[in-house]
């Protein structure tokens, strides 16, 4: 049996470290459908955002240098969503 609350993380699919940041953004794509924020040091911050309600298979994440912002691969609504973030 599986006691892994739906909130934790489970199956992460990619990560984002943007430049001169002091976090790394967790896309766990598989699992809760969340982004995780830990630190450079891999600390987790126990800070999530998203959820089911937010994307469905949040299949990866990464720093567009064109806007500063995050852009994460929302798979399965088919579209890329930008989010401001804490440098």
């Amino acid at each position: 049996r599986d006691n892994r609350s739906a909130w934790e993380p489970y199956r992460p699919t990619w990560f984002a470290a943007p430049p001169g940041s002091k976090f790394i953004y967790l896309a766990d794509g598989y699992g809760s459908n969340l982004i995780h924020v830990y630190t450079i040091t891999g600390q987790y911050t126990g800070q999530s955002y998203g959820g089911p309600e937010m994307f469905s298979t949040c299949h990866a994440i990464n720093y567009d240098p064109r806007f500063g912002q995050l852009v994460v691969s929302d798979r399965e609504n088919h579209r890329h969503q930008y989010f401001t973030f804490d440098p």
